[in-house]
């Protein structure tokens, strides 16, 4: 009876996850790993786990670098937090079938240099955190029980 309970919580628990997935992107099985991850973490934090404090950690560094995957614009939003600043916000339009993002600045072509530059970073920073990501849980996953 026991598991029968369990086995309906669990299906409670996870039918928003299971009703919003896809199959057609990575970024639906990085959600899935994400809410498992969070509903492991208070078990692993309030069960038997000697180094419960430290796998906790682990744990919630994976889900942070799992949010940074998922939510698409966390790299870019960051890398042109301070161009904004510098060169206000930017016009993007569609001309001769093209996208195009207009500077009204005093120099467009230097907002446009740092722009560039900006998103090559963004980039390098996303493959980074991607590998680290699949570094740690490499690394760690398999000692995430209690």
């Amino acid at each position: 009876m026991k598991n029968i309970l369990q086995g309906l919580k669990n299906l409670i628990a996870w039918v928003p996850v299971i009703w919003q997935d896809g199959d057609f992107d990575y970024v639906f099985l990085l959600r899935i790993l994400k809410f498992k991850l969070e509903r492991m973490l208070p078990v692993i934090e309030n069960g038997y786990n000697v180094d419960a404090y430290k796998t906790a950690h682990k744990m919630r560094i994976a889900i942070r670098l799992l949010d940074r995957q998922i939510d698409g614009t966390w790299y870019h939003n960051n890398a042109f937090l301070f161009h904004r600043k510098k060169y206000g916000e930017a016009m993007h339009i569609i001309q001769n079938r093209a996208f195009r993002t207009i500077y009204l600045t005093a120099n467009p072509e230097q907002a446009e240099k740092e722009a560039h530059k900006l998103i090559w970073h963004s980039k390098i920073h996303e493959d980074q955190d991607w590998q680290f990501l699949m570094d740690w849980l490499k690394k760690y996953l398999r000692n995430w029980w209690d």
